[in-house]
């Protein structure tokens, strides 16, 4: 009985944790073909999400054809997994692919000589391997568009022939992922759109090897908040499209590496002299060095600007300045990161003037 509690709470905790993720928590269900033999128009329909199981029978192109349909809601990209026992000596499985053309409904051009549609224009007819898992080429679906698939056995061997066919989505990564906007404790990613898609789910690292937070958006943009100022942290995007109440996700993005803005630092002292002054500010010393800004016009326009390379350094005389003249004073601090300068914002700026 504790066996039972514990694994119902396991269940539990793990559909709720991908629901968290917008993962959908539905399972894959097994079901098995009931189409008499070869009949399109009672054919089982074969669902994204769905195994159908199948057996025929062998001895070289039995008239024993199971028959599928698959039927296309919206625009994607999918292809056919066809996986069958291994246990026998033969020489393969026989598997045809045929796309219902929307005028008149043909399938096949062996079914009261009814013109022959296929994907394409051309039919997927290929003898299968004996290696237990084949796949179809990728299919471009639209929409409205319906398939028929006929599966049976290419092989002298007598008896029942078991199989498994599913249907596999192809969902296009997102690409350009990069950082819009960043401060000090925040971060906006963007990236390209993906067509077709139902949304996207965006994942942030925790400055370190964790993927700590998770977002599920409509938007091809998320922003992360409660970051640490100057941390190194990942990015990554995959696109996911919901299909009968299940969601099939792309691969993963290029991972960004992106930080965050350095935490900033204040004058503490400003000191005239002739033809100069000294500026003195408060240690930082989670950042690479400062930046000090000096100029005439308050809004900084025309401004100098002096690099401290030491983070330790924390006052620095401006010389060769005009006599008796106002200057405007800020600071602001910048941390390397993979040879790439991070600045905080400036702090407030305050008025000197030389002797």
């Amino acid at each position: 009985m504790k066996k039972v509690i514990s694994l119902i709470l396991v269940l539990t905790i793990a559909f709720s944790l991908m629901a968290g993720m917008g993962v959908s928590s539905n399972a894959l269900t097994d079901v098995w073909e009931s189409e008499p033999n070869n009949d399109p128009n009672q054919a089982n329909i074969i669902k994204f999400g769905q195994i159908m199981n199948g057996i025929t029978l062998g001895c070289n192109y039995s008239n024993d054809k199971d028959v599928f349909k698959i039927n296309i809601d919206s625009n994607i990209n999918f292809r056919i997994k066809f996986e069958h026992d291994i246990s026998y000596t033969y020489d393969g499985w026989l598997l045809n692919l045929y796309q219902l053309n929307r005028s008149d409904g043909c399938y096949y051009n062996y079914i009261d000589n009814e013109k022959y549609y296929s994907y394409g224009g051309v039919s997927y007819d290929k003898v299968m391997s004996d290696e237990g898992i084949s796949f179809s080429p990728i299919i471009n679906a639209r929409a409205g568009d319906s398939f028929v698939l006929r599966i049976s056995s290419a092989t002298g061997e007598q008896g029942d022939l078991k199989y498994m066919v599913s249907l596999e989505v192809f969902i296009s990564k997102p690409s350009n992922l990069t950082c819009t906007a960043r401060t000090t404790n925040a971060e906006k990613v963007a990236w390209n759109a993906v067509a077709g898609v139902t949304g996207y789910q965006v994942q942030c690292s925790d400055g370190g090897t964790k993927w700590a937070q998770n977002k599920v958006t409509t938007a091809n943009s998320a922003v992360f908040g409660g970051l640490v100022a100057g941390g190194k942290y990942k990015f990554r995007v995959r696109a996911y499209k919901k299909i009968d109440g299940v969601n099939y996700f792309s691969p993963w993005s290029k991972t960004l590496n992106s930080p965050t803005l350095p935490s900033g630092t204040t004058l503490t002292k400003l000191s005239s002299a002739k033809k100069a002054f000294t500026a003195q500010w408060k240690k930082n010393a989670a950042v690479t060095g400062y930046q000090l800004q000096y100029g005439v016009k308050s809004n900084f326009s025309g401004a100098k600007t002096l690099t401290v390379k030491n983070a330790k350094t924390l006052k620095s005389t401006v010389k060769k300045l005009n006599a008796k003249k106002a200057y405007y004073v800020r600071i602001r601090t910048y941390k390397t990161i993979s040879k790439v300068n991070y600045f905080s914002t400036w702090s407030k700026a305050y008025k000197v003037k030389t002797k």
